[in-house]
């Protein structure tokens, strides 16, 4: 075997080691972002155990969720609209946060379009939806665009509702 044959399987052998390499770290990478995503999951998780197990505990944070319209969220005493203020702004740093996650695809279609429901079905409250509101100015600017795309939603489903009865 002459030298210049040697080089040729030399060459073979390094392209085939480049490719081995490649593809290890093709692999390395898809498991680094399912760790990623995994450790996502368990922190919004996490987070909204804490928040749903500390509301659970807060009865005057309940009293201002569970006000049944604009008058009953008047008639809140300031005690009862601090509790609930704290308490809807722990969920819209969760809905935040979720919103972000998804934008940065840790968070799939589906399941920000679950979030997205669940925020929107929060916002029927009106003690809810005036903090929200309140905090507009606060927000992130892809989740404000996204927070006014859902309430225009809201409000064009709360009066067509209003319409037809």
């Amino acid at each position: 075997m002459n030298l210049a044959k040697i080089n040729d399987w030399m060459q073979v052998f390094g392209l085939f080691a480049i490719v081995a390499s490649l593809v290890f770290v093709g692999l390395q990478m898809k498991q680094d972002q399912e760790i990623a995503l995994s450790n996502a999951y368990q922190a919004r998780a996490s987070t909204i155990i804490e928040m749903v197990t500390s509301n659970a505990a807060n009865e005057q944070g309940l009293t201002a969720w569970f006000a049944p319209d604009s008058e009953a969220v008047a008639a809140l005493t300031p005690q009862q609209v601090r509790a609930g203020s704290q308490m809807s702004l722990g969920l819209l740093l969760a809905y935040d946060n979720m919103f972000f996650q998804h934008e940065n695809g840790f968070i799939s279609e589906a399941g920000w379009s679950t979030g997205r429901t669940d925020m929107k079905d929060m916002l029927r409250n009106p003690f809810v939806r005036q903090y929200f509101d309140s905090q507009l100015g606060r927000m992130r600017p892809s989740f404000k665009a996204m927070f006014i795309d859902v309430t225009n939603e809201l409000d064009t489903e709360q009066k067509r509702v209003l319409g037809s009865k």
